[in-house]
């Protein structure tokens, strides 16, 4: 005969699930934290401070709440700043122990540029750090980790991420502000996705220090203009590669060397999917300075453009695109035979009024040329190398 288990045996089994449940729900409930170096007293205050040492963290925006050494975790928003208050002081130390955080905020009124360094941050699957206001640039120096974890940056204002990061699930830009890189590292090892709202050519993802990102890199061309723009001293370089994608027409890509010293160097190449038919643009506004792209351009519905007073060397035959476009002062100068896309045609604009190509002792075979010489009598082809050159227009399938 079969004997069914004494009632109470059942009745403790569904009262451990019920607290199991109960502990589950309250471990992955998320908490709002702000970082409040005065305690009660009105206001944030000014004190420096160590996360994860300093009792400065307040579930109170208000400022006026008792505060406690609170230990964050990726279930947690943390706020720097609110709408209203502002935290005075430009530096918080990063937790020795990891900790971490879901979202970070910084309130419309921090003010106050704030930088965030040392110890360890843990991102969660999918964290994102909100500005809400361009009134101070933000830095993360802190190492941000986790396997998988990705990041979004979005809002107004400028984002530097300065270090040595490990996780691996890559960053998204969103928003009309910046992202700027100052670590080869800075957006550990997964794909960088750049989808801003900029319409105007602003810097929407910037490159300083000295360092070589390895990140692929993909462009998002439905969403906005995007302007990567390399900064500062000492040769920075992008080697993993610049995908666009989208079939937007009017959005304007560009790769900008605006260093004040130094070279930038494009690697691994440009494409153009998804039947994008915007331009692709290298930059530069000194003179002197020197931009490197060692890497063919597949944007078969594109167009490349060369503009500004940096000297851009184009290293990789085997391109292709719809024409070659020189304005402002923009010049180029081949660094292989046919650097230039062959099934190109090359073309002067009206504002083009010092622009040159430079053979540079390679031969080159393009499907015409466009230029209004009359008006811009200073464009020019010319040939500065040891060797000489030979330009050749063949294939033209209309009058240039």
């Amino acid at each position: 005969m079969k004997t069914r288990p004494p009632f109470h045996l059942r009745y403790s089994a569904a009262v451990f699930a019920a607290v199991t449940m109960l502990l589950s729900s309250h471990a992955d409930a998320q908490t709002q934290y702000y970082w409040d170096s005065n305690g009660a007293t009105a206001s944030f205050g000014n004190s420096t401070g160590t996360w994860g040492t300093s009792s400065f963290w307040s579930t109170n925006g208000n400022g006026t709440s008792a505060t406690s050494n609170a230990s964050i975790t990726t279930s947690d928003t943390v706020n720097f700043g609110t709408a209203t208050l502002n935290y005075a002081n430009e530096a918080v130390s990063g937790p020795a122990a990891a900790q971490g955080f879901l979202n970070m905020n910084f309130g419309a009124a921090q003010t106050t540029a704030l930088s965030i360094s040392g110890g360890t941050l843990n991102l969660a699957a999918n964290s994102t750090i909100t500005q809400s206001s361009t009134g101070a640039n933000m830095t993360i120096a802190s190492v941000l980790q986790g396997s998988g974890s990705a990041l979004t940056k979005t809002g107004p204002g400028l984002l530097t991420l300065s270090g040595n990061n490990t996780f691996t699930g890559g960053v998204t830009l969103t928003g009309n502000w910046a992202l700027n890189l100052a670590h080869s590292s800075a957006a550990g090892t997964g794909t960088i996705l750049l989808k801003s709202t900029q319409t105007s050519f602003f810097t929407t993802l910037g490159l300083s220090g000295g360092i070589t990102v390895a990140n692929a890199i993909q462009i998002d061309s439905t969403t906005g203009r995007e302007s990567i723009t390399s900064t500062d001293t000492g040769n920075n370089a992008l080697s993993g590669g610049i995908t666009v994608t989208g079939g937007n027409a009017t959005n304007f890509m560009s790769v900008n060397n605006n260093q004040s010293s130094g070279n930038l160097t494009i690697s691994g190449g440009i494409t153009g999917t998804g039947g994008f038919t915007g331009g692709f643009g290298l930059r530069g506004s000194l003179a002197g300075n020197t931009g490197f792209l060692n890497g063919a351009v597949n944007a078969p519905a594109s167009y490349l453009s060369v503009g500004g007073a940096t000297t851009w060397t184009l290293n990789t035959a085997g391109s292709n695109y719809t024409y070659f476009y020189l304005t402002s002062t923009g010049n180029v100068r081949l660094g292989v035979h046919n650097a230039i896309a062959t099934s190109a045609y090359v073309w002067w604009s009206a504002n083009s009024t010092t622009g040159a190509l430079d053979l540079n002792g390679f031969n080159q075979s393009v499907a015409g040329i466009q230029a209004n010489f009359a008006a811009n009598g200073n464009n020019m082809v010319t040939n500065n190398g040891a060797s000489d050159s030979i330009l050749t227009l063949a294939g033209l399938t209309a009058n240039r």
